[in-house]
């Protein structure tokens, strides 16, 4: 019963992040949060790119950094001699792996004719369905972006506004641009929020998975192969 609990919670817990970006150089810090804060991690660049993350409010990168470089040299030493010698084990593996595959031959018809099948249409658009539901699960709820721009032909400029006055009916407000004709200029001023529920993504791709079509199409594929 614990352990059900506790799936549930990371289940319904949303993922909280963030973005703020401005300026010219740029400057952005983007924050993601989970199970109420528990869970925090943040990535800023300022001429410089940082990594945080904390685990109930303790800084817990820090203390990796601080352990790798107390590592001796001559364990460093060590660990890049094993390193190089797992490396050449694996690529010796993947070229046996890839000499092996070359020698089957794919039946480009018999996968042709899984494509056409009627299955295979309708397990397509279960797809679409479900991953533009799971796309908009992830979309932010809050966008902001003001950007003030000038190109170095003012028809470039104009031609630019034109084109934002005409798909501002799909872009909506949330976009606003200032144009610019005398000059070159480029700066924007981005913010955005949203939330993201792992269960709601769980139950697309379960229903993707459990859909008799796409697991036809799946197993006709296997065989085609």
């Amino acid at each position: 019963m614990i352990l059900m609990a506790i799936g549930v919670v990371l289940l319904i817990c949303p993922l909280n992040y963030s973005l703020k970006a401005n300026g010219m150089p740029p400057k952005a810090k983007a924050s993601v949060s989970y199970l109420f804060h528990i869970i925090y991690a943040t990535v800023s660049y300022n001429n410089k790119l940082e990594i945080k993350l904390r685990l109930f409010g303790i800084p817990i990168n820090n203390v990796a950094l601080q352990s790798k470089n107390e590592t001796p040299k001559d364990n460093k030493e060590d660990d890049k001699t094993q390193s190089e010698l797992n490396l050449t084990d694996q690529n010796t593996d993947e070229k046996k792996k890839v000499t092996s595959k070359s020698g089957k031959k794919i039946d480009l018809r018999a996968v042709y004719d899984v494509l056409m099948k009627d299955n295979t249409r309708a397990a397509f658009l279960v797809v679409k369905k479900r991953m533009g539901k799971l796309f908009k699960a992830i979309l932010p709820y809050k966008f902001k972006l003001k950007m003030t721009y000038g190109l170095n032909n003012p028809a470039y400029t104009g031609f630019v506004l034109g084109l934002y006055e005409m798909l501002i009916f799909y872009l909506g407000r949330s976009i606003e641009l200032n144009p610019v004709f005398d000059d070159t200029a480029f700066e924007f001023d981005l913010k955005l929020k949203g939330r993201i529920i792992p269960i709601v993504m769980l139950v697309q791709l379960i229903a993707v998975v459990l859909n008799k079509n796409c697991r036809r199409f799946i197993s006709d594929i296997r065989r085609s192969v």
